[in-house]
């Protein structure tokens, strides 16, 4: 079995959980979509995720199911890359125990209530009854990376970081056209509307994982969007997203000058507040309280370290 004795455990496969993507290695930035997002978004929001690393010390219930199943996905995709490494056979058990690791995963992930854990668990044990098999009985994935961080030079001087879900190398017996390399992004949806997929050529955070990808000099075709919906019968649907080059150089173009842009406000700011990102499409910023009630809401944040730890359970924030 690729998984270990006594090595059942999510954290054992995986490490330990992610509350928030970092927005700094080493004490300098990473300049990410992330990043930009929140300078672009709004400059206050911007000086409070990445100047002050903070993050709001509890999540929405559907940012925490989607990590939730993000976490179970990572588990079970890990084990199967151990697998196809070690020369393992790709079968039913295998599949089988992906299903019991993604499960465990959900079951260990501490930034999650209870409501969005069963949902999450449910989904992961709908996809590797369902779709995972579909994918694995096939071979036609080989799975190169999880959560893997793909990293270059998209602009003088200015170094751009992406982290995707999967990278995979497509092959048979899926149709010749697809071969190739290819990002998966799993997501979660409340339904599938019309242009569910046409909408992820223009995506910003699909888009700076191809920018990524290209400045690493990986030859990736495009993406891979894999997409479960919430209801009480989870419907799974895969589609192949080819990147439009003409799209990601004008993506580019249009990126770096943020950067430079962002360099300069770390450390002049000003912080002004952008009243149009107040309340968007995912609801109120997640920064909503600290500019609503200022220096009394400030025990609701915390740093990314010090979240982890409210969340896990281990600490306080006064």
């Amino acid at each position: 079995s690729p998984a270990a004795e006594g090595d059942r455990g999510s954290a054992a496969v995986i490490g330990a959980p992610r509350i928030w993507s970092p927005r700094r290695q080493n004490g300098r930035v990473r300049w990410s979509w992330f990043v930009i997002e929140d300078w672009m978004a709004c400059k206050r929001r911007f000086r409070w995720s990445v100047v002050d690393d903070l993050v709001p010390l509890y999540r929405s219930p559907a940012l925490s199911l989607g990590s939730c199943y993000h976490y179970g996905m990572e588990a079970a995709w890990r084990l199967v890359k151990r697998a196809q490494e070690a020369f393992a056979p790709i079968d039913a058990a295998l599949v089988l125990e992906a299903g019991a690791i993604a499960q465990q995963a959900a079951l260990e992930y501490p930034y999650v209530g209870e409501d969005a854990r069963d949902t999450a668990m449910r989904l992961l044990a709908a996809y590797w009854r369902e779709d995972g098999p579909a994918i694995l009985d096939t071979r036609e994935w080989g799975v190169l990376g999880v959560e893997h961080t793909l990293s270059g030079v998209i602009g003088p001087g200015v170094v751009w970081d992406a982290t995707v879900d999967l990278l995979v190398q497509v092959g048979d017996p899926a149709p010749r056209v697809w071969h190739g390399l290819w990002v998966v992004n799993w997501k979660t949806a409340s339904d599938l509307r019309e242009g569910t997929f046409l909408w992820a050529r223009r995506e910003g955070q699909f888009l700076s994982e191809q920018a990524a990808a290209r400045a690493a000099g990986l030859p990736v075709r495009g993406l891979i969007l894999a997409v479960v919906t919430k209801g009480k019968h989870p419907a799974f649907v895969r589609d192949y997203v080819e990147w439009r080059p003409d799209l990601l150089d004008a993506y580019v173009r249009d990126i770096v000058p943020h950067v430079r842009a962002a360099r300069t406000g770390l450390k002049r700011g000003p912080w002004t507040q952008n009243y149009g990102s107040c309340a968007g499409r995912w609801g109120p910023c997640p920064y909503w309280d600290l500019c609503e009630d200022g220096a009394s809401a400030r025990s609701l944040y915390g740093t990314r370290a010090e979240a982890a730890r409210v969340r896990a359970g281990e600490d306080e924030v006064t």
